[in-house]
């Protein structure tokens, strides 16, 4: 089975994104999306985009730091913007969250003898969508390249997968020379899926439990094959919750309210392709489909 990444990083490589803050000068990326169309749009995961919805004065909208960074070659014009070359920040001019579907009539339904109170309902995936301006953007990253999905048929447990995004998130300062390391593009991670949730063998599963360390900044990387195909966005990574326990000189035990730390594994979750709704593209996308796979 082939796991060689280096032809799906190239495909990828154009339609990733950082989600963040930009005042001008600093930018600061906590999140990452990918291109689904030319027109703009950016899937995500709604946790990376509910940060950056402002209220002010009971009336909602976007913040006005909230910025895209695209990361482009662009030769620089003169020595003035070298060290700055291949970062383009732009706008965020629309967020939009899919709507929970309305579950049939579940009353008196049986499914293999079990009552309704005992099927799983499916939860709403966490999954978001932003919009750019291309008209904004140097003409280097233009045309906008989406990313090419697939929607499989059966469960991929033991697939060769990767994710490419902003592990710990980035800082971009104003100023930096070129000998800093400052991380400017995407990181390739690989591993494979692992399984599945609720049950591995499902045709349609909720999640895929990946053999990859998801750290934050990496939720809403795009889950791809070896041939660069979308088959996932990454969301989270599990973990546990490990309360301080406090002993006194009786022996007895007490756990401190609110006080302890999460342990991460070293496993991720991501979101099948089979879980965007492809009614809720063509809704927010002007009636365009995402590309697909052959």
């Amino acid at each position: 089975m082939n796991s060689n990444f280096q032809v799906a990083y190239k495909k990828i490589r154009p339609s990733v994104v950082g989600i963040g803050f930009s005042d001008g000068k600093t930018t600061s990326i906590i999140g990452t999306g990918f291109i689904v169309s030319e027109n703009g749009w950016i899937l995500t995961n709604r946790h990376v985009l509910e940060p950056l919805i402002a209220e002010k004065e009971k009336a909602t909208g976007i913040h006005g730091n909230a910025a895209i960074s695209l990361f482009v070659t662009v030769p620089p014009t003169d020595d003035k913007f070298q060290a700055m070359a291949g970062v383009m920040v732009v706008g965020v001019t629309q967020i939009s969250f899919p709507e929970p579907r309305e579950l049939p009539p579940t009353e008196d339904s049986k499914l293999n003898e079990l009552s309704a109170e005992q099927v799983l309902t499916p939860d709403l995936p966490d999954l978001g969508l932003c919009k750019i301006e291309p008209a904004t953007l140097h003409p280097a990253a233009l045309p906008l390249k989406p990313a090419v999905f697939k929607y499989p048929t059966e469960g991929l447990e033991g697939l060769p997968v990767g994710i490419l995004g902003f592990p710990q998130g980035l800082n971009l300062p104003a100023e930096f020379s070129a000998s800093s390391q400052l991380q400017m593009t995407p990181l390739l991670q690989t591993g494979v899926i692992s399984g599945a949730l609720p049950i591995t063998g499902m045709p349609n599963p909720e999640n895929y439990i990946l053999d990859i360390f998801v750290n934050g900044g990496s939720s809403g990387s795009p889950l791809f094959d070896t041939e660069g195909n979308i088959v996932g966005v990454v969301y989270a990574t599990r973990q546990r919750y490990e309360p301080v326990i406090q002993t006194d000189y009786e022996g007895n035990h007490t756990e401190l309210e609110n006080v302890g730390v999460r342990l991460p594994s070293a496993l991720g979750i991501a979101v099948p392709t089979g879980r965007i709704p492809e009614e809720w593209f063509q809704t927010m996308i002007t009636k365009e489909t995402p590309n697909k796979a052959g």
